[in-house]
């Protein structure tokens, strides 16, 4: 009969296997911490899909060539109500990150604004960036594009992704209500 080991890991361990792994695969320290601290939520909520797990995913997409591990995201002041971050390649939690102080200025000078990422590498469920905002007092609203994996009702090629949108908002003495959608029975991630 074959034992199987199981380990388990604090968030703060998790925290750190990511970021050494990544660090290790070349990712820019500054990289690395904004991606493990995603990861570090995937297993925080029990979403193993997102978790740890996700580290076999960068390094694949890293050694696809479809990622830039040292991408320095530059934010762009773009309209009174609007934040646009280049992510120069890269994932996206960076350059969510380097955009989101921009944005929840404008949010409370305007009433209302939007963070647009371009050129980034996704490769998570939205909650985490909902999370992020609604701690601020944002009500919050996120989409991404996707590959079509999803026909839908009644059609007969895949038009949708399957995790294209989220939202939240902040709740006085509660935790933030968060959703995170998926357009089929599962996202495709998991």
């Amino acid at each position: 009969m074959e034992k199987r080991l199981l380990a388990r890991l604090a968030l703060s361990e998790v925290d750190s296997l990511a970021r050494a792994v990544l660090e290790l695969h070349g990712f820019s320290r500054e990289q690395a911490l904004a991606v493990a601290r995603t990861m570090v939520c995937g297993q925080r909520d029990e979403c193993a899909s997102h978790g740890v797990y996700r580290l076999l995913v960068c390094i694949a997409t890293l050694k696809a060539g479809k990622v830039d591990p040292r991408a320095e995201p530059q934010v762009h002041d773009h309209a009174p109500g609007s934040v646009r971050v280049d992510a120069a390649g890269g994932f996206s939690q960076l350059a969510f990150d380097r955009g989101v102080p921009l944005l929840r200025r404008k949010a409370v000078d305007n009433g209302v604004a939007a963070l647009v990422i371009n050129r980034c590498v996704h490769f998570s469920a939205l909650w985490v960036e909902i999370e992020t905002l609604t701690d601020l007092g944002l009500v919050t609203l996120a989409c991404n594009p996707s590959h079509a994996w999803v026909a839908p009702a009644g059609g007969r090629g895949p038009v949708f992704g399957t995790n294209p949108i989220a939202f939240g908002w902040p709740r006085p003495g509660k935790d933030p209500f968060v959703f995170d959608m998926a357009t089929s029975a599962i996202a495709r991630g998991d």
